[in-house]
């Protein structure tokens, strides 16, 4: 019986405490901007309430192992953070919005898609978008951005850090694809 009672204060107790926020990638600039096509710039949100340090994640072409980009930067609980492309053509992709910003590796985001994975510091995946095959979503000639909406992927007018993304209601959007197939599909 103390068996138990020590197994169930173990579970009620301790199991919650190691529950973590989820950093992921809520949209994505692959095309760059109207302004330039080198203005790439993704944006992450850390569904959790407590800031999350990003210090020392890194985003790369999952494909190629190619380091796209080393972050320095917390990111607030229930925020979103932009890390963005910059060139000497375009040096600043997002006017206004300074949160992460330098050259990426790899020569920027692929127009006809890319596998992209999130690793915190201890080099674990936290996020993984598998779409080298090509993007599902977004538009080179509108610059419209691929932004995820609950579990799918659509094409939509960009929103950096604005939050209508990753937590809006998805009964008005037409998915194209899933976070879940997404992740199905990565053989």
């Amino acid at each position: 019986e103390m068996k138990y009672a020590v197994c169930t204060f173990f579970f009620v107790w301790f199991i919650p405490q190691m529950v973590q926020a989820t950093v992921y990638i809520t949209e994505v600039a692959w095309m760059g901007t109207s302004g330039s096509q080198y203005s790439e710039w993704l944006e992450l949100y850390n569904d959790g309430d407590d800031a999350v340090n990003l210090a020392g994640w890194k985003l790369y072409e999952g494909d190629s192992g190619t380091l796209v980009f080393t972050l320095t930067k917390s990111i607030p609980g229930n925020e979103y953070l932009l890390i963005e492309r910059t060139t000497a053509s375009a040096p600043d992709a997002v006017p206004g919005i300074n949160d992460e910003s330098g050259s990426f590796g790899g020569g920027g985001l692929a127009n006809t898609g890319e596998d992209l994975v999130l690793k915190d510091s201890n080099d674990t995946t936290i996020d993984e978008l598998t779409f080298s095959g090509g993007w599902p979503a977004g538009d080179a000639t509108t610059k419209e951005t691929m932004q995820l909406r609950g579990e799918t992927w659509i094409t939509a007018t960009a929103t950096p850090k604005s939050g209508t993304d990753a937590k809006s209601d998805t009964s008005s959007d037409e998915g194209v694809a899933s976070k879940k197939d997404e992740k199905e599909e990565d053989p």
